[in-house]
């Protein structure tokens, strides 16, 4: 019995000193393994350091803390002095490595690793390239290189997970400029496998199936980001505040790719997905300058089911003027198709595969500016509608007199419920041509004329007819007719006799506008543009009016057939005053038609007004705005008028045409000449 307590003594005393012992070199053990292993597994390249480790033995964790992998100097200054630097070098610095589920220790000393989860916090790694002087024949890829360097040699290396917490990376070019950085990385990969049967190409394959990761932001040379998340599990790329890094900067608030085909984008960088979702895209386009030359591009091969643009904003800079802007942009693209980023939207842009809608759109259009908004064109339609356009002079009236100091017409334009109905939007973006069944709208125009200013005889295209940018335009145009409903025309002028301003104006205005085209073969078929417009003149008389335009005539002709009903003459009293100082009285028109024949150089027609009951005054300005009778020469006006015409017969007129001046004058004139003819005793 005593021989038996002291063997227990003796084995317990042994158990004891051995655990004594393993306590004492344990730590030393685990680093001769961590450095040996490292040491030969990446050619003697790279030395690996750490200050303090933990060995739970027990249950197989490891913890090492402040690791460090470094370039090996004198073994890098021999690659140096051979000129056989790696393309790539890493330096990776890691604040803790935990190792979990180690199943035997001395695994860390030989060319094997089996564990449940390592995970690396707070992980920077830094990646240097290196070009040597004689261009190596070997072709590598950055990842690639740093696989075959750090993890190829090992014969099994196994962790049910890994994960990356809070790491940054950067890379230096071989200037030692840094070219890229990420901060915030998160990645968790199931499964780790690496063994004789696992290459490269398998590695990469984690990154398809089995892995997720996250980034607080990366900033390379010509793109930045904020969030990014990256699930191969559930096929998803979600990225922040995208945007590219130079003078006419794409941004774009969230870029969200959902169906993505991992192994195409992690293989090939192709984005082949079910739906990419960009949320609010700020875009601006310059031309090109010798400081802009190549504009960063966002391009990508691939296909996407659904292409979706919410509320995005373009800008586009031209070289002269204000820029063309688009605010509030959402295009649906379905089954799209990218080569090299180059997307032909012009095969997608037809009723089944293209929808999109605008808030508003700005245009500088010289001294005016054209605002549209909300343009809508559906799914499945083939109709393009804009709620309202609008064209307001950028300047006053008084600014036109002080900068621009000559004749020009000052449009304000409002357009409302604008409807244009089979739209051809694929053959818009594919041949640059304008087609088009029918547009309607409701009209407001409004023509102001200052002729107390000299005549513009310098600017191009003065006094051209507006029909004739039809013909002038590069565009090929083709619409079949326009409708203009409820609509008013109004023309303002500013008598250089008076300083006072006159307007005619036209209201209940309905009409129609057909064959509205500049196509050579369609001109061939029918050359004639046609107009059928009926309106109320100055609020009183009904105005019917028939317009035939040979739009390919070569001296610009066109002729004006119209009849108007019975209406009161002092309706045209107001514009006369403030026009030609002459107020009308009394008179009632009981026929007026016309017909009149133009071109560049002037006009000629007969024009048929009967009337009776006609008293005029004239008048004399004063002060700045006030009128006043003149009663000696209203007497002899009275007598050189007839009071009364009553006819079948119109009377005849010429009128030649100051070139400088717009149709509406020819026009007006072309009717004041035949009506003089009338009125007038003496001509």
């Amino acid at each position: 019995m005593r021989t038996k307590k002291i063997v227990w003594i003796i084995v317990a005393l042994v158990l004891g000193a051995a655990v004594f012992w393993w306590t004492t070199i344990k730590k030393k053990v685990v680093r001769n393994a961590v450095t040996n292993t490292v040491l030969k597994k990446t050619d003697s390249l790279y030395r690996i350091t750490y200050d303090t480790s933990e060995v739970d033995e027990l249950n197989g964790n490891i913890y090492l803390r402040n690791v460090q992998v470094k370039v090996d100097s004198a073994q890098w200054a021999v690659l140096i002095e051979k000129d056989s630097m790696p393309p790539v070098t890493i330096a990776v610095t890691i604040d803790k490595i935990t190792i979990q589920g180690l199943k035997e220790l001395k695994l860390l000393s030989n060319s094997s690793l089996d564990v449940s989860d390592i995970i690396l916090d707070n992980p920077v790694f830094r990646l240097d390239k290196w070009v040597r002087k004689k261009p190596s024949d070997e072709k590598l890829n950055d990842t690639l290189e740093i696989y075959k360097r750090l993890v190829g040699n090992f014969d099994f290396l196994r962790a049910k997970n890994i994960q990356v917490i809070n790491g940054h990376f950067s890379m230096f070019d071989q200037l030692r400029k840094e070219v890229f950085s990420a901060n915030g990385i998160n990645v968790a990969i199931e499964d780790f496998l690496v063994d004789s049967t696992h290459n490269y190409r398998n590695i990469v394959s984690y990154f398809i199936k089995q892995t997720r990761a996250t980034i607080n932001g990366f900033v390379g040379t010509e793109l930045k980001t904020g969030k990014v998340l990256y699930d191969s599990k559930q096929h998803i790329l979600r990225v922040e505040d995208l945007a590219t890094i130079d003078d006419a900067p794409m941004k774009f608030k969230v870029v969200d790719i959902a169906g993505l085909s991992t192994q195409d984008f992690i293989e090939r960088g192709d984005i082949n997905a079910r739906r990419i979702l960009l949320q609010q895209p700020e875009i601006i386009i310059k031309p090109k300058t010798k400081k802009n030359k190549k504009p960063a591009t966002m391009s990508f091969n691939g296909s996407v089911d659904s292409l979706v643009v919410e509320k995005g904003n373009l800008t586009i800079h031209s070289a002269k003027g204000k820029p063309v802007t688009v605010r509030d942009l959402s295009v649906l693209v379905k089954n799209v198709k990218a080569d090299h980023g180059v997307i032909p939207f012009e095969q997608y842009a037809n009723a089944s595969s293209l929808a999109f809608s605008v808030g508003s759109v700005r245009i500088p259009m010289g001294l005016h500016m054209m605002n549209l908004d909300r343009i809508s064109y559906p799914v499945n339609g083939d109709r393009l509608t804009v709620a309202r356009m609008q064209m307001n002079p950028t300047i006053t009236r008084q600014q036109l007199k002080d900068r621009i100091g000559r004749q020009t017409d000052m449009y304000t334009i409002t357009a409302n419920a604008i409807v244009l109905d089979r739209f051809d939007f694929k053959k818009l973006l594919k041949q640059d041509a304008i087609d088009i069944q029918k547009a309607t709208m409701q009209l407001k125009l409004q023509v102001f004329d200052d002729k107390t200013l000299p005549v513009d005889s310098v600017k191009k295209g003065r006094g051209r007819f507006p029909y004739e940018a039809i013909m002038l335009s590069k565009k090929p145009i083709n619409i079949r007719a326009i409708e203009i409903r409820n609509s008013t025309i109004a023309y303002e002028s500013q008598a250089a006799k008076t300083d006072l301003n006159g307007v005619i104006f036209f209201t209940d205005v309905n009409g129609t506008v057909s064959n509205i085209t500049n196509v050579p073969s369609l001109l061939k078929q029918d050359n004639v543009m046609k107009i059928e417009a009926n309106a109320k003149v100055m609020g009183s008389g009904r105005l019917q009016s028939h317009w035939a335009i040979p739009l390919n005539s070569p001296n610009v002709e066109f002729r004006v057939t119209g009849d108007v009903a019975p209406f009161p003459m002092v309706a045209m009293s107001k514009p006369f005053e403030n026009l030609s100082l002459t107020k009308i009285k009394s008179g009632t028109v009981d026929r007026f038609s016309f017909e009149i024949n133009a071109n560049r150089q002037g006009s000629k027609g007969t024009l048929l007004l009967n009337y009776h009951d006609l008293k005029v005054e004239m008048l004399r300005k004063y002060g700045e705005d006030s009128l006043e009778k003149k009663g000696f020469l209203s007497f002899i006006a009275n007598a050189d008028i007839r009071n009364k015409y009553q006819s079948d017969k119109g009377k005849e007129f010429t009128y030649k045409r100051d070139r400088y001046k717009s149709m509406f004058n020819l026009l007006w004139k072309s009717i004041f000449e035949g009506g003089k003819k009338t009125i007038l005793i003496i001509h």
